[in-house]
Order: structure tokens, then C-alpha cells, then sequence
């Protein structure tokens, strides 16, 4: 017999009411591509940012400590402009390596800037493309963090 000991968190279920008619519901069945789905979507679009602020913000009520409340690191500033994020990235990476992380990372950027970053939206340069394949997720499912305060 082998035995395991699992630690776990509590699981928090999160609902979001919406409303279809059941003739769009039946449009979709009989193929319509025009149907107005768009309170699903609006439904799953506050369930994922309650989810993302959980992850990095924490959610006292259900036990969760978000990333940043566990990093040990102390918080990088981003700077104004997107184009210069990589320097702090590239600064956050060398912290961590230099405080003896070996295992995989992931960096975390929304994919638009926030009005502290904001600059003409002509320039092309988003910061999703620039974050995108610098690393991977811990197998932990906890990733070190000196995360930028994004």
C-alpha cells in the first residue's frame, strides 16, 4: 500500500448570471451564425478577470495568497513606455537567477497597456508580443515572482 498526503486550498465556485432566449439558442441549432450570444460572453469575460485578480491579487475569503503578496522579491516598476519593459523584465529574470531560481518562469503582461503606460496607439508595439515565449510556468502551478507591478 502506498500512501500520499496531498495538501489542498478550498475551492471557490464562481457564478455569473446571464440570460438567452431560447430562440437564439434554437437559431444556433438550426445554423445560424449571427445569434446573440453576446450575455455568455459578457459572463465569461467577468469570470475571467475575477479569476486573474484572484491569481495575482489573492482572494482572502477563500484562502487564495495572490503572487505578488508571495513573492519574496521586492516589486519591479514598469516604466512608462511599453517599448522599455524588457529591460525590467530582463532585471526581474537576473533576480531571480541570481537569488538561485533554476526552474521555469512565466512572464505575465496584459495585453494592451494601462493608462501609466499609455502611449499613441499607432505604434504597433503591444506588450503581449513582447512578453510572448520569454519562459513557462512553474510545474508547481506557483511561479516565482518579481513581478512587475503590471
Amino acid at each position: 500500500m502506498i500512501a500520499h498526503l496531498r495538501a489542498s486550498k478550498p475551492l471557490v465556485r464562481l457564478r455569473v448570471p446571464f440570460t438567452l432566449s431560447r430562440s437564439e439558442i434554437d437559431d444556433v441549432e438550426r445554423g445560424s451564425k449571427d445569434s446573440d450570444w453576446d450575455p455568455v460572453k459578457d459572463a465569461a469575460k467577468k469570470l475571467a478577470f475575477v479569476e486573474d485578480r484572484a491569481i495575482f491579487e489573492g482572494y482572502g475569503a477563500a484562502s487564495i495568497e495572490g503572487i505578488r503578496s508571495a513573492s519574496s522579491n521586492p516589486a519591479l516598476q514598469l516604466p512608462a513606455d511599453v517599448r522599455d519593459f524588457p529591460d525590467v523584465i530582463s532585471q526581474a529574470l537576473s533576480e531571480l537567477r541570481l537569488a538561485g531560481w533554476t526552474g521555469p518562469m512565466r512572464c505575465c503582461c496584459r495585453p494592451t497597456p494601462t493608462p501609466r503606460s499609455a502611449r499613441p496607439p499607432n505604434t504597433g508595439i503591444r506588450s503581449a508580443s513582447i512578453c510572448a515565449g520569454w519562459s513557462t510556468t512553474t510545474s508547481s502551478g506557483r511561479p516565482p515572482s518579481t513581478a512587475p507591478s503590471c
